[in-house]
């Protein structure tokens, strides 16, 4: 309900992101705070240029989480904020293909080969291959 005012409300949503950030950080098994952050995803199509460039900064600083459900969480959602505009959130991401995490690496791979941003001649590893047939690779948690 709110995203079509978000160009009004840039301040309370780059804020909301940097809350609900510390909330999984602080808490990173729990579902509930990243079905919230998971929920800025709605603003995605609304956003203007600069809530955009906001939002990359904040989710490219969560790529360096200790938590590998909050990197997950950051690279899910900074795609949605065309990288191919940010060069520091764009090289975050592609260095998050050899995140140790491979739900993370995976999440990285779409997120750039969405945007035609895979490095040339980047191959998904076969045991991540395998593990994407296999097993739900895009829950935070």
């Amino acid at each position: 309900a709110l995203a079509p005012d978000a160009v009004g409300l840039e301040a309370f949503f780059a804020e909301e992101a940097d809350r609900l950030l510390a909330a999984c950080e602080a808490q990173p098994s729990s579902a509930p705070a990243f079905t919230a952050i998971g929920s800025l995803m709605f603003i995605e199509k609304h956003a203007p240029e600069s809530l955009q460039r906001r939002l990359r900064e904040r989710f490219a600083l969560g790529l360096r989480s200790s938590s590998a459900s909050v990197r997950r969480a950051c690279v899910d959602l900074i795609g949605g904020h065309e990288v191919s505009k940010d060069a520091v959130a764009r090289s975050a991401v592609v260095a998050c293909l050899k995140d140790r995490d491979w739900r993370v690496r995976a999440l990285a791979e779409s997120t750039l080969a969405g945007e035609g941003l895979l490095p040339q001649g980047y191959r998904v590893p076969l045991l991540d291959r395998v593990r994407r047939k296999m097993l739900n690779w895009t829950n935070y948690v």
